[in-house]
């Protein structure tokens, strides 16, 4: 059974079935949607001509010979013999027909057999050239144009097919399936509106004629007029509810209108009437995959493989069907087999690659992406992808240099300006950032979470105008909470604490759920010493977010300042309850404890925060104070120490260390010069303008008797103290109208 008998298509006469066997072929399998019909190929003509009975017919209906009984019946015995189908009895046909013209003559009938057999054996040039000798002798015959017409197909001289088929139809304008043939033809040439055109007349003629139809509606989707497509597949059906290519053709098209139920529904028909086709279950299992039934497409996809060829592309759709499942492995593996099979296609890499970045393996990710991006150096997708996982890397130049590729190819590509201005963020280049913003606004003008990433970016800058500029530009177009928030932060830095609180209270009317607003206003509280209404803000704030451990430290903070060492210490205690692995809480409850002179608690939380962050020299000094004040200097000693080690610029080790060497009650550990050395190595770290470290080389110098070092650093202490408050009473000075416009400029 060949292909077209495979589709349920029934044979009519020679050269139609000839037309539909080419014209039918479906997708071959892997075949992209785009490509309806598939590469065309035209079978052999003599394929459908052993049928003796019909060759018989044929010639008695087309071929009016006149010619004696006898020399009839010695011209149709080579007739039997090409009905036997051999290569043997062909040539011995062929032999035949030779001999007749050489001893009766020359004859149409002869050479249009010979032309058969010739065909038979795919002499197509040997066919053509008796079939035009049986033209010239019998030219008002219109089976021979028929016949010529056929062969001139088979040579894929669809310009001569047409003309012959043309002669053919002027003697013969009632026979359809001249109109058939020709209507192919055109189709050859892409001259789809020509050949749809001559299928509607071979339909007149033959009305529902099942070949007719299908080859029409075929032609419809080429010219992408589907709805005439489907209405001849669904007539087809009506005829004849096995015609598996009716059901194929018409899901196909369903399909494309995305109406995957039915697309599902007609392929499974389809299979029902023929399983053995690879194309029926490799388009179910792309309307399976657009339906979200992926499970469905990859057994589809797997029968496919079994049925057919073993394509590149159908292991890239069964990859994908594993990806969304999140199946990686499985995607990897597939991806790597079409890879195998199509090693020049970019897109295998680009997929597979995606599939390594939602794996997290970002190495192997970033290969792919990079073999991709060198077969296509065009394909964006590949850079922003890699940028991507150049980020999760943490490679954040290279990161930025993959989005800076893609909008060389694409400067509006909007993903690629979004990770650009936020990484540009991350690296504190706030001017790459904006800049971006600026062309995400031309594209977006009322974004209003552009404005407010702008806004941050111009903050950063000390741009505070702009930067207001932007978040009441936000406020007018979307009136949030956030857009609030961010000018109100943006008035704290200024020391604008008025217009600050406005701004966080405006933010709490529009979301009193909102817990960010309340952990602002009492930030800008504490500031102005506000202490008790910080407090109560913070207790919203915990109401809100009640499991939140960094709203009970900055609570406990600002208990510390209201005098409420109990307080603090609970708050420090709820820290850490909700966060037992993280540092913050037992170092702030250590110094609670520390300022409550309970040092044995302090050092044991001292000791608990050093074992959880080996890289932090804070809470071994504050182990190493705990230690010095219940007596045990060799142990703060040694705390001291190895926080200098760990870190030989942490001020406050240096500051330890001097103090226990200036003022250890035990002779055994003071030692002045050693204190003075490290006083001063505080005083270099801090450029001589830390007042609590200068007081230390103060002490260390009098034990070391070194006075004049004494007194010089007294002075200093002195002096910065007399700066600050010239500073500070500057700041409180009324400002003008002129200095204030000044200010705003």
């Amino acid at each position: 059974m060949d292909f077209m008998e495979g589709l349920g298509m029934h044979r009519t006469s020679l050269p139609v079935a000839a037309l539909l066997m080419s014209l039918a072929i479906a997708a071959p399998c892997g075949a992209q949607m785009t490509g309806w019909m598939g590469k065309k190929v035209l079978p052999k003509i003599g394929a459908n001509m052993h049928h003796g009975e019909k060759v018989v017919a044929w010639h008695e209906t087309r071929l009016p010979l006149k010619i004696d009984r006898e020399a009839g019946d010695k011209l149709f015995r080579g007739d039997i013999w090409i009905a036997k189908d051999d290569a043997v009895t062909i040539q011995q046909a062929e032999k035949y027909y030779s001999n007749h013209i050489e001893e009766v003559g020359p004859s149409a009938e002869a050479y249009v057999l010979r032309a058969v057999g010739r065909h038979h054996r795919e002499n197509y040039q040997g066919a053509w050239e008796d079939a035009s000798k049986s033209v010239e002798l019998m030219p008002q015959n219109a089976s021979l144009w028929h016949c010529r017409g056929m062969i001139a197909l088979e040579l894929k001289k669809y310009d001569q097919a047409i003309g012959d088929l043309s002669q053919a139809l002027k003697l013969e304008p009632k026979w359809a399936d001249l109109w058939l043939c020709r209507g192919f033809a055109y189709s050859e040439l892409d001259e789809d509106a020509r050949a749809v055109e001559d299928f509607s007349r071979a339909l007149d003629i033959k009305k529902d004629d099942v070949d007719g139809l299908f080859l029409r509606g075929l032609g419809y989707i080429r010219l992408v007029r589907l709805a005439e497509a489907t209405a001849d597949f669904s007539r087809i059906l009506e005829l004849d509810s096995k015609h598996a290519g009716a059901w194929y053709w018409r899901g196909r098209i369903a399909y494309l209108n995305d109406e995957y139920d039915k697309a599902i529904d007609d392929l499974t028909q389809a299979i029902a009437c023929d399983a053995t086709r690879c194309e029926f279950y490799e388009s179910r299992a792309k309307a399976y995959a657009e339906a979200g039934l992926d499970d469905k497409a990859i057994e589809d996809w797997t029968k496919s493989l079994q049925l057919g060829p073993k394509t590149a592309e159908i292991y890239r759709y069964r990859g994908g069907a594993h990806h969304r499942r999140q199946d990686f492995t499985a995607a990897i593996e597939d991806y790597t087999q079409a890879i195998r099979l199509d090693e020049a296609n970019a897109e295998y890499y680009f997929w597979r690659g995606v599939a390594q970045v939602d794996a997290e393996d970002f190495d192997k990710a970033i290969a792919d992406l990079s073999a991709a991006i060198r077969l296509d150096p065009q394909m964006t997708t590949a850079y922003s992808y890699r940028g991507y996982a150049w980020r999760q890397l943490e490679q954040l130049e290279s990161a930025i240099r993959d989005f800076g590729d893609v909008l060389r190819i694409d400067p509006k590509d909007e993903y690629a300006l979004t990770q650009r201005a936020e990484i540009s963020f991350e690296v504190d280049e706030y001017y790459t950032c904006i800049g971006d913003l600026d062309t995400l606004l031309e594209l977006k003008p009322e974004n209003t979470q552009l404005m407010l990433k702008r806004a941050a970016a111009w903050a950063n800058l000390e741009q505070f105008l702009e930067a207001i500029q932007d978040c009441s530009r936000a406020i007018k177009i979307n009136d949030s909470p956030q857009a609030y928030i961010l000018r109100g932060t943006i008035y704290q830095r200024r020391e604008n604490y008025e217009d600050a609180c406005r701004d966080f209270a405006a933010a709490i009317a529009k979301d009193p759920a909102s817990a960010a607003a309340y952990v602002c206003r009492a930030s800008v509280r504490a500031q102005q010493e506000q202490y008790e209404a910080a407090c109560l803000d913070l207790t919203d704030a915990i109401r809100i977010l009640p499991n939140h451990p960094a709203l009970y430290l900055q609570r406990g903070r600002v208990k510390w300042q209201m005098r409420d060492a109990e307080g603090t210490i609970r708050d420090f205690g709820k820290c850490i309850d909700l966060a037992p692995r993280e540092p913050e809480g037992y170092i702030y409850r250590a110094r609670a404890w520390e300022l409550q002179k309970e040092y044995a608690k302090a050092a044991e939380d001292y000791l608990t925060a050093a074992s959880m962050n080996a890289n932090d020299p804070q809470p071994l000094v504050g182990k190493g104070r705990c230690w010095q004040a219940l007596g045990r200097h060799e142990s703060a000693l040694a705390a001291f120490d190895q926080a200098i080690a760990m870190d030989e610029e942490c001020v406050a080790a240096w500051q330890a260390r001097a103090r226990l060497r200036a003022t250890c009650p035990d002779a055994k550990y003071r030692d002045a010069e050693l204190a003075m050395r490290d006083a001063k190595r505080a005083c270099v770290l801090t450029n001589w303008q830390d007042v609590e470290s200068l007081m230390t080389l103060a002490a260390a110098s009098a034990q070391a008797n070194e006075l004049d070092w004494t007194i010089w650093a007294r002075r200093r202490v002195v002096d910065i103290w007399e700066v600050e408050e010239m500073v500070e009473n500057a700041q409180r000075l009324p400002v003008g109208e002129e200095g204030a416009n000044a200010e705003r400029r």
